[in-house]
């Protein structure tokens, strides 16, 4: 019985895996129903929960993301990126009541990427931002900025604050810097558009197939 659950579980990693580079290649007809199948192997797979939450939340099916997240998040603590998509999408449907800070806390840990404090940083500053409470965010900002120096995105949530502070000289100032001409790709809200992988990777790592399953992603896609 134990060796059927292992089958079992071997095969959700195949399917979420070759969905995850079919996710890649944007074959979007297919990938939900991978993930699906990959669910009625072993129903608590997380590859395949990271990679569907992210199909839906691209879409914009924030409410069914976030079931799935929360189930990444709790099958594996250290997963940061998780983390922080659970407290976004929470954030968009209204789990906060318009106070995000307790939300965002455990993303702004010195545990976390960079990228990960950065785009929480910035979620909490839009909303201060979204209040008009420029002094605070003006605050914040400056202390996100201590924890994760030149994030093009805080760096522009700066010169927009400084700039409704009536403080224009010192905004054009930082306009004119180098974080303002970063590359988007540099940037953590770039990183966070981008699929995750934390999952998706340990399983195709665990299978050691996934040069033959991206060609054959690529295959299907083509």
């Amino acid at each position: 019985q134990s060796g059927g659950r292992e089958v079992r579980k071997r095969g959700a990693n195949a399917i979420a895996c070759f969905a995850g580079e079919m996710q890649r290649e944007r074959a979007s007809a297919i990938v939900e129903r991978l993930y699906r199948r990959a669910l009625s192997f072993d129903n608590g797979n997380a590859a395949a929960l990271e990679g569907w939450a992210f199909e839906l939340e691209s879409s914009g099916n924030y409410k069914a993301a976030l079931s799935l997240l929360d189930r990444v998040a709790g099958a594996n603590p250290a997963n940061a990126e998780a983390r922080l998509r659970l407290a976004v999408n929470r954030d968009r449907t209204g789990f906060t009541l318009g106070n995000p800070s307790s939300l965002y806390a455990p993303c702004l840990t010195a545990d976390n990427p960079p990228w990960v404090r950065a785009v929480a940083y910035q979620q909490l500053v839009g909303a201060l931002i979204d209040r008009e409470r420029w002094d605070e965010a003006r605050a914040l900002i400056r202390q996100a900025l201590d924890a994760v120096p030149g994030e093009p995105g805080l760096v522009a949530q700066q010169v927009y604050v400084l700039d409704r502070l009536r403080r224009g000289v010192e905004a054009r100032s930082i306009a004119r810097g180098p974080a303002m001409r970063a590359r988007e790709e540099d940037t953590a809200r770039y990183r966070y558009a981008v699929q995750p992988r934390t999952e998706l990777d340990a399983a195709c790592r665990v299978l050691d197939e996934r040069p033959a399953l991206t060609a054959l992603a690529r295959a299907v896609g083509a």
